[in-house]
């Protein structure tokens, strides 16, 4: 990998040359998804009141029983003869509610800065998922009345397990930097990038760490890919499918790139 500064424009731009073969973008039965997130941003302004939310609580009750309140968290300390004072944390005002199916594994969150609905393992895929975060979405145009979409984010987290050899290359097409003259075995690592295109407004940011259980010698790879556009647009929800469709194919372009095809076969 190299990248160069470009004298008109000052944006860093990557060449990119993989090192290997990269998987084939295709559904995956098994997929190591741990969470997706689909994330509408917008700005209600200071007069909307976080409570008119609850409302819904008796209109989507059949689907999203458990009601949970939403607030803002404050953490605060200071620094004393040099010692930092044990932190004070209290609960701030009230942000939303999270609506969660019975089973805890779909959430839709109502906010006063916008509305996320989650999807917690098992994953389907989003053509199933998609229909019913537009319909939440929908009710909260409904009761809050924004004027506008600001983001719309595509988000997946994936937990991809590390083969017994503990060689991270059967795993990862995308691997974390080595320094000569380290030791061999690595410990842990981080890694973020984030990247965008002039020409869609599209951005990514893309994390990669290194997880290890505390109970056992088995570790994992966390991949967390957050596509997104950031702009004015429509609310209309079959304004936004074309956009997440886009979303969805740099999201599978990461991810696929980021992993060897031994690893696709696995979640097959």
């Amino acid at each position: 990998m190299s990248s160069f500064l470009r004298p008109a424009a000052k944006e860093l731009r990557w060449d990119i040359w993989l090192l290997g073969f990269m998987a084939e973008i295709r559904h995956l039965t098994r997929a190591p998804i741990v969470e997706a997130i689909i994330d509408f941003r917008v700005n209600l302004g200071p007069d909307f009141r976080a409570d008119s939310f609850l409302a819904l609580k008796d209109r989507l009750r059949e689907r999203y029983p458990v009601v949970e309140e939403r607030r803002f968290f404050q953490a605060s300390f200071e620094f004393k003869g040099g010692e930092a004072t044990p932190p004070e944390t209290k609960l701030g005002g009230l942000q939303g509610y999270n609506f969660k199916s019975e089973d805890g594994l779909s959430i839709g969150q109502f906010r006063v800065d916008g509305f996320t609905y989650n999807r917690l393992a098992p994953y389907t895929s989003l053509d199933d998922i998609r229909p019913k975060a537009l319909g939440l979405w929908e009710v909260f145009v409904e009761v809050a009345k924004p004027e506008k979409l600001d983001r719309l984010a595509l988000r997946y987290i994936n937990r991809i397990e590390v083969p017994p050899s503990g060689n991270l290359s059967e795993s990862l097409q995308v691997m974390p930097t080595y320094f000569p003259g380290a030791p061999r075995y690595l410990a842990t690592f981080l890694t973020r990038v984030s990247s965008h295109d002039p020409e869609t407004g599209f951005f990514a940011n893309v994390g990669e760490a290194l997880e290890r259980r505390v109970d056992s010698a088995a570790a994992t790879v966390i991949l967390d890919i957050d596509v997104y556009l950031l702009s004015r647009l429509a609310l209309a929800s079959e304004r936004l499918i074309p956009i997440l469709e886009g979303l969805r194919r740099i999201k599978n372009e990461i991810f696929f790139g980021s992993i060897t095809e031994a690893t696709a076969e696995r979640y097959a």
